[in-house]
């Protein structure tokens, strides 16, 4: 399979991190499927948007999920939402999930970890081949 689209998760509070891994992408030549750092405003926690904003930038992501041949997590500040589209992205067959920052859970075993955003890109760039 060859991969050309990424979906990034991370926790809101990594929206700086996020958006720069997603720059790298782009650069690199990928398909970012949904850039959720575009809708959440800058220091803003996602809880402070509505409930019709959350659910909009919610669908999007999972959308995001969904259309990925990739899912790029990013560990560090703590997430629930990065997590829970993890999970959505264990459902989907055939699909790449890599990690990258500190290991926090288990559950990491399950994909292919990096301590550093630069060796993740490496490796979605290897798998691009």
């Amino acid at each position: 399979m060859r991969l050309f689209s990424v979906y990034v998760a991370a926790s809101s509070r990594e929206r700086a991190r996020a958006a720069a891994c997603m720059r790298r992408l782009r650069d690199a030549g990928f398909v970012v499927t949904y850039d959720w750092t575009a809708d959440m405003p800058e220091g803003h926690d996602e809880l402070a948007l509505s409930l019709t904003e959350q659910r909009a930038i919610a669908e999007a992501c999972i959308q995001g999920v969904e259309k990925a041949d990739a899912l790029w997590l990013l560990t560090g500040e703590p997430s629930r939402g990065a997590w829970v589209e993890l999970g959505y992205s264990l459902a989907l067959p055939g699909m790449w999930r890599v990690s990258s920052g500190p290991r926090v859970t288990a559950f990491q075993s399950v994909v292919d970890h990096f301590e550093r955003d630069d060796e993740a890109l490496a490796y979605l760039l290897e798998l691009r081949r």
